[in-house]
């Protein structure tokens, strides 16, 4: 309620409520592992709803910038922070990657906190703003591409993540000794996460072209049903996730594509899978946003 009041999105109300109620704080909540565990429920229905709120024809268009800004940024930022490393005596390898962690971005806190920013600002407004407004307006398509970038930057996360004995085995073989046998897999098993983004990528395409038609059907015979429009959502995004995750794909990339496929079926069947996922999205986020609380240390960063 204060965060609307000074038109601020509710992100940073859990946030806060997170370091007052966690170990930062009073200690209330003793079950972090627990709610760390509903927040990662809450990263799935918030990537699930983007994907749903986007389209295959939206990540058509904005496709070439997504890939152009994402690799211009983690570019540009490693770039710096291997001159920055040099200049103050660190090894470049350690500034290589420490600078790609660093320019990549949350993607479910990032397009979360677009999202409240939007409804504060409709909130505010001293106007009612209809769909088509919103939907051909200049912002909305800056979100658009961010949306694209942020998809971008995870699959980058993925690919970084499998890379990272490498960067091991570089630091062993500056030291004595012999190195490390899983820094010569790393080449291979990056291999494989990129040609795990390509099956993920086909999958939904087959999914939303070929394999959902006929479940579009089923649900349109029962529209009223709000348990069964449920059970399908959580099932394609179960579906997608886990096959993400076994093949090492980012989670989040995983479950804005089964947004994405659910989007390609009918009008009244997006509507109703929105209609029943946005709640949940909206009470388990609450959970993932106070979780990220848990973990800010303001004497920490003060001392610092």
């Amino acid at each position: 309620a204060l965060c609307s009041l000074v038109r601020v999105p509710a992100l940073f109300g859990y946030t806060f409520a997170g370091m007052l109620l966690g170990p930062v704080g009073y200690n209330v909540v003793r079950s972090v592992i627990q709610v760390e565990t509903l927040g990662e429920v809450g990263v799935v229905f918030i990537m699930f709803v983007i994907g749903l709120r986007f389209s295959l024809e939206k990540l058509r268009r904005v496709w070439r910038i997504s890939i152009y800004g994402a690799n211009l940024f983690l570019g540009s930022s490693v770039g710096v922070g291997v001159v920055l490393g040099v200049l103050l005596g660190v090894d470049p390898k350690h500034s290589l990657y420490v600078s790609a962690c660093l320019c990549l971005s949350s993607s479910s806190l990032a397009t979360r906190f677009l999202e409240g920013s939007q409804l504060t600002e409709s909130k505010h407004s001293s106007r009612s703003i209809s769909a088509m407004e919103i939907s051909s307006s200049p912002d909305h398509d800056i979100a658009e591409s961010l949306v694209g970038v942020l998809v971008m930057q995870d699959m980058q996360l993925g690919m970084l993540m499998a890379l990272m004995p490498f960067f091991a085995g570089l630091d062993h073989r500056s030291s004595s000794g012999p190195p490390p046998s899983s820094s010569s897999g790393a080449l291979p098993e990056g291999l494989k996460v990129l040609a795990g983004f390509c099956f993920v990528f086909a999958l939904t395409w087959l999914l939303s072209t070929r394999l959902l038609g006929w479940v579009q059907r089923i649900l349109e015979i029962v529209r009223n049903r709000a348990e069964i429009f449920l059970l399908y959502s959580v099932a394609v995004c179960a579906f997608l996730t886990m096959t993400s995750n076994w093949l090492g794909v980012p989670v989040e990339v995983g479950c804005f594509l089964a947004g994405l496929a659910v989007n390609a079926q009918s009008t009244q069947v997006i509507k109703q899978v929105t209609k029943v996922v946005v709640p949940l999205r909206d009470f388990f986020s609450i959970f993932f946003f106070a979780s990220i609380g848990f973990h800010v240390f303001p004497s920490f960063m003060m001392s610092e």
